[in-house]
């Protein structure tokens, strides 16, 4: 349903409430929210069966108006998403340029490869892109770009180069939730 224009928002509140019940108010609200400004971006997941079996996807951001011919990092193998049966999966979203110019979800699987935790591998691929920038934090300012990791053991972890980042996640033992990412760098 297309957002309805502005100063109609008590009306069709009304009119999905009634067509949703038992929703909450904070839900309705939300939900106006994201018709009226619609998320976008790029979405990583990693998966590890009962059986150990691992699969991953990386989707391509759905923001309008991209930059003629641009492809990000998502559809290049080892840029936005990397998956290797034996060790584990990564993958990444936020600014896929340079994400690419460290490979990023190939190095942090080859970091875990190497004995790296998961957190360790998704920082030191941000450490990477810092040092792309002389670790200049005014450049960097404008560059946000999270790496997630899931190991073969199903230890995980994820990493942002700026603070209060999150990331969601379900395990079966738990109900779905979100976590605070590791950071390189403080968001002031």
């Amino acid at each position: 349903m297309d957002a309805p224009p502005g100063g109609r928002k008590a009306e069709v509140l009304r009119e999905i409430k009634e067509l949703f019940p038992k929703a909450g108010d904070d839900l309705l609200a939300e939900a106006w929210e994201n018709a009226i400004h619609p998320p976008h971006g790029t979405i990583n997941c990693i998966a590890l069966n009962a059986r150990g079996e691992m699969s991953a996807i990386t989707t391509t951001s759905g923001m309008a108006w991209k930059i003629p011919g641009r492809c990000g990092d998502s559809p290049i193998l080892g840029g936005g998403l990397w998956l290797d049966q034996d060790v584990g999966g990564a993958g990444s979203t936020g600014r896929g340029e340079e994400n690419l110019r460290v490979c990023g979800a190939a190095t942090v699987v080859e970091n875990m490869r190497h004995g790296m935790t998961p957190k360790d591998a998704c920082l030191d691929a941000l450490k990477r892109v810092s040092r792309n920038f002389n670790d200049d934090l005014k450049r960097l300012a404008a560059i946000d770009l999270q790496f997630y990791a899931l190991r073969k053991d199903g230890r995980y972890a994820a990493a942002s180069l700026w603070s209060k980042a999150q990331f969601a996640v379900c395990t079966g033992d738990q109900p779905a939730r979100h976590e605070s990412c590791v950071y390189l760098n403080e968001r002031k």
